[in-house]
């Protein structure tokens, strides 16, 4: 492989983890499901844009940049604030279940975030708490 050749595949692959790619023409197909409804999730989630884009660590000004991302680790942090397994923030698969969930939030404690779907995931931070809270008063 020739130093030009080496350096288009490293541009391409830099395009595919950043999104910053020189060519911003996209086929349908290229988008994730969070860059095409992500206003609509973060509403689902009862967070407003400022919110999610503090959860997420970033500016909000970089919201725009984050949603056309392609970069894995990232789309893998928008998945855990979001409360949403990775394949729906993806492919939008199982969205429709999602969508219809009676009990849907994000639970933070101390630095650390819980995705609540279920009765059983309430469960799961109140153990957490239980847990912390004990574990406080030892320490006393």
């Amino acid at each position: 492989m020739t130093e030009e050749e080496q350096e288009e595949a490293c541009r391409q692959l830099d395009a595919l983890l950043f999104g910053d790619s020189d060519d911003d023409t996209q086929k349908p197909g290229e988008k994730t499901f969070f860059e095409l409804h992500a206003d609509e999730l973060i509403k689902h989630c009862g967070l407003t844009k400022t919110q999610f884009c503090k959860l997420m660590g970033i500016e909000l000004s970089n919201l725009p940049k984050l949603k056309k991302t392609k970069n894995i680790f990232l789309l893998k942090k928008v998945a855990d604030v979001l409360g949403f397994p990775m394949d729906l923030i993806v492919s939008g698969q199982e969205w429709a279940y999602y969508e219809k969930l009676l009990i849907m939030g994000i639970v933070r404690v101390e630095n650390e975030l819980f995705p609540i779907n279920t009765k059983d995931d309430l469960k799961k931070v109140l153990k957490v708490i239980t847990k912390k809270e004990k574990d406080a008063q030892k320490n006393n």
